[in-house]
């Protein structure tokens, strides 16, 4: 089943406009899920979603410097624009990504993926229940799943969102999450929203690996060993 990593992206963050390219330890924070997203195992291709307003131009070029397909759509119709990336890349099962985890993990990514395989789900996640750090979140689901979605959902937080569908229809998917084997970690916050956690992690990332993606247990490390 040719499965995509659809990595959505822009430019207009409210809180922390243009975040997806600032430089964070010499890789943009795009470069930094790109790269992850590339390592899953499971992934057949990598796809940044970015939307069709003029600010996310230079998205679409950073994508064209450094080798990623780049697909545009809706500003604010999130799952339209994954619907339309996944016609275009055919996609049979999709991972859903955000530009905002540069800390994604993926191997944690990875073991989603084979927990939908495994079990025959239409949506699998790590965030259902919440037990993971914010920040290396993933969900993935089948193309059939997202054409439901695409066709029922109508609510306009279903539509920024893309998944709240599914997860709040769970007399219609099979679904199941994947469970972090250390307890506690929920309140980690590695996510990148405001000018706070670009300094944090600014000082995080210089501890961490700089030629591949780390693991979550070597951020853990990093974080509990007090060098920053």
């Amino acid at each position: 089943m040719h499965s995509v990593a659809i990595l959505q992206a822009r430019m207009s963050s409210t809180r922390l406009p243009g975040k997806v390219l600032m430089d964070l330890g010499g890789l943009s924070v795009l470069g930094w899920c790109v790269r992850a997203a590339k390592a899953i195992v499971g992934i057949d291709e990598v796809v940044v979603a970015a939307s069709e307003d003029a600010s996310d131009d230079a998205i679409e070029a950073w994508c064209q410097r450094n080798n990623t397909r780049c697909v545009r759509g809706s500003l604010h119709d999130v799952l339209a624009r994954y619907g339309l990336a996944a016609k275009l890349t055919h996609a049979q099962v999709v991972m859903r990504l955000t530009a905002d985890c540069p800390l994604l993990d993926p191997e944690i990514c990875g073991a989603v993926v084979q927990l939908l395989h495994t079990k025959k789900l239409d949506y699998a996640s790590n965030f259902h229940p919440r037990v993971w750090p914010d920040g290396v979140d993933c969900e993935v689901f089948t193309r059939d799943a997202l054409e439901h979605a695409l066709a029922e959902a109508t609510l306009a937080s279903d539509r920024e969102h893309v998944t709240p569908f599914l997860y709040t229809h769970p007399e219609q998917f099979h679904m199941d999450g994947l469970l972090c084997p250390e307890e506690g970690l929920e309140e980690q916050r590695w996510t990148l929203d405001t000018k706070d956690d670009f300094e944090f992690l600014t000082r995080l990332v210089k501890h961490l690996p700089k030629d591949r993606p780390p693991r979550y247990t070597e951020v853990l490390a990093v974080i509990r060993s007090g060098l920053f």
